[in-house]
């Protein structure tokens, strides 16, 4: 699937770069070191990783409608 709008194509971006800057602080410096704070941790991550995959989908359902 290609982003084929220059606005599609910066929000992607900036959610990989959301991914990658909280993925990084949270190593880093861990909020809460408790089985909590993990899964607290690792669902933010997978949320912002769902946000990116149905944002490709979404773009990819309407390049084939053109």
């Amino acid at each position: 699937m290609a982003v084929s709008n220059k606005l599609e194509q910066r929000f992607l971006e900036r959610v990989k770069a959301k991914q990658v800057e909280y993925a990084t602080a949270t190593l880093q410096k861990p909020p809460d070191k408790t089985e909590f704070g993990f899964g607290h941790v690792c669902g933010t991550y997978a949320g912002l990783l769902l946000a990116e995959q149905l944002f490709q989908e979404v773009i990819g359902e309407e390049d084939d409608r053109t």
